[in-house]
């Protein structure tokens, strides 16, 4: 049984979702109580140190395996059921592909994070906002143009078809 600790904004448990979903796997999909607040208790904090979401349990023989943090649970998931593929075959593909998603989840994830600050949390407004979006897309137009050169002519960033 697998169970996916989960906030509905979290870009992180999104691409874990996807890859369940690619991988034809059900899972329990549960909110934290408390969450955000420092209070989160249970099942959830005993699996998560840190507090965050994705956390993944899947329960193995009657013991629970829990895994945190999206990468590496993209990774447990591409061990234990390793069909469909979601990496390419070749170790060079394959290192590629996880540089890339390091790159969305360090990089341009903030960027996403720091605009929806301003946005929805009302972090900065008038003329700061404007500048601070106007960097921004400078910064994610830099980030597009790269993104482009890393597909090349593949038809995804995992080559033939579409994974990580």
């Amino acid at each position: 049984m697998l169970k996916l600790y989960d906030h509905p904004l979290s870009p992180y448990s999104q691409k874990v979702k996807i890859a369940l979903l690619e991988k034809g796997l059900a899972c329990q999909i549960l909110v934290p109580d408390a969450f955000a607040t420092g209070a989160a208790a249970g099942e959830f904090a005993a699996g998560s140190p840190r507090g965050e979401v994705p956390l993944l349990l899947h329960t193995v023989a009657g013991e629970d395996v829990c895994v945190y943090d999206s990468t590496v649970i993209l990774e447990y998931l591409e061990d234990v059921w390793p069909t469909p593929a979601l990496l390419p075959a070749a170790a060079a593909d394959r290192a590629r592909v996880r540089m890339l998603e390091d790159v969305m989840d360090t990089h341009v994830e903030a960027i996403i994070w720091g605009l929806a600050e301003i946005k929805y949390f009302g972090r900065a407004s008038g003329a700061e906002a404007e500048q601070i979006n106007a960097a921004a897309a400078g910064q994610m137009a830099q980030w597009y143009h790269w993104l482009d050169g890393q597909l090349g002519e593949r038809a995804w960033f995992n080559g033939d078809s579409f994974g990580w």
